[in-house]
């Protein structure tokens, strides 16, 4: 691992991504963008934990030329990734989708798809009850009641080394819980066993240090030991800049930029903070190619209501997305899929509409036990769930665990709004 300077970012409102972006849910409090986010050096704190959900945004590519992505990909200037079209029983017109790694029904060996993790440690400053804060979140400490650090526990986790897997009675391999899920997904029609998608270090990991911005939050209370096992949440727009110059600055354009923190989640509102988990994103650089990205929460029980929702269950839930739809509301609508809702994150009387298969199962886990370890990754839904095709998955269910067992057959229609709602 390499130690980097410290960093800073001014927090600054990407007006053209926030306008676009999607909050799929308020799986958690808040949920919507306030004018711009209160008094300079406002800091919120929160003491009443373990009553959030998590949820996730969907963020639109910026600055992509899209009409070129296969020219990109032919030069290595952007991840690999397969095209084609799918019909959907609930419309006349074919869908178009791009997802990473080759396709299924021509490929029979593994596609690599190379990352470079980048661990954040955030410095929190705060007053609180008259006691000054002064801490670091940092992922290269162990989280609450563990003795191995947060990047290990994450890069030598069943995310990235080989664990055998099963999927609605098949056995998927010993292979990494994605890979794993993308053999499930496409088990009909895989061109022969040897087909992977795997996700490969490119260097070693990179640390840098970075100071949470004003309008930051953070919990009262520890959640165990000591101050750096507290809870901090961000803007998202801070997020966004960060990660952007970050990536631009580490990666390359054939590599997915994973930014790992330790309890720091992201909002959308300060005032209301609903918690955000992670997101992925692609932006264009220019002559360079298109940057791929993820940003991900590791985290201690004790904040999200859910159980389950700990260590690495945001990472499957953000694996699962960028994998199946890398570069996200994109302007030629690739990976929209038949609206849906009332499950996962998305209310009932809401709808989305892509390819995001983390989303409807938001909240959910199953285990894996690894190295003496037990893991909480998500459960992901295939990508026939969104089209309303027939499974082409493993066991003919509609997700990885068998928690749908068929698809939701209706377009999903939203509530108009109620006089005087927001």
């Amino acid at each position: 691992m390499e130690a980097l300077g410290r960093g800073r970012c001014a927090v600054t409102m990407c007006a053209a991504i926030l306008a676009g972006l999607s909050l799929a849910a308020c799986g958690g409090r808040g949920g919507v963008i306030p004018p711009p986010y209160g008094p300079t050096g406002r800091v919120i704190n929160i003491d009443q934990l373990n009553q959030w959900a998590p949820m996730y945004v969907t963020v639109p590519s910026h600055g992509v030329d899209f009409a070129s992505l296969d020219a990109q990909q032919a030069a290595r200037r952007t991840i690999p990734f397969f095209s084609g079209t799918v019909k959907s029983p609930l419309r006349d017109q074919p869908y178009n989708y791009r997802i990473a790694g080759a396709d299924p029904k021509k490929s029979a060996t593994t596609t690599n798809i190379p990352y470079l993790a980048i661990a954040l440690k955030v410095h929190f400053k705060s007053n609180f009850g008259g006691k000054n804060l002064d801490f670091w979140l940092d992922p290269t400490k162990p989280a609450c009641g563990d003795n191995v650090s947060v990047a290990d526990r994450f890069l030598k986790g069943p995310n990235f080394k080989p664990v055998a897997l099963t999927s609605n009675g098949a056995n998927v391999g010993k292979v990494q819980i994605t890979d794993g899920f993308q053999r499930a997904e496409f088990w009909k029609i895989r061109k022969g066993p040897g087909y992977h998608t795997v996700l490969k270090s490119a260097r070693a990991m990179i640390v840098e240090l970075v100071d949470a911005p004003p309008y930051s939050v953070v919990s009262a209370k520890p959640l165990c030991g000591g101050d750096g096992h507290r809870a901090g949440i961000v803007p998202i727009a801070w997020m966004f800049s960060t990660a952007e110059r970050l990536a631009k600055k580490w990666a390359k354009t054939n590599q997915v930029a994973l930014f790992l923190t330790y309890n720091v989640f992201e909002t959308l509102d300060v005032n209301s903070p609903g918690l955000i988990g992670g997101y992925h994103l692609s932006f264009g650089r220019g002559a360079a190619g298109t940057q791929v990205y993820g940003v991900g929460v590791y985290n201690d029980k004790g904040i999200l209501k859910n159980p389950g929702s700990v260590d690495i269950n945001t990472w499957t839930h953000e694996f699962g997305d960028l994998l199946n739809n890398p570069f996200p509301l994109t302007q030629d609508r690739s990976n929209e899929v038949p609206a849906w809702g009332g499950v996962g994150q998305v209310p009932k009387g809401k709808c989305q509409g892509n390819l995001e298969t983390g989303d409807p199962l938001t909240g959910s886990a199953f285990t894996v036990n690894y190295n003496g370890f037990t893991y909480h990754p998500q459960e992901l839904a295939f990508f026939d769930w969104f089209y309303r095709t027939p499974s082409q998955g493993t066991g003919a269910k509609y997700s990885f665990k068998g928690t749908f067992k068929g698809y939701q057959a209706k377009i999903c229609v939203p509530k108009p709004l109620q006089e005087g709602s927001v």
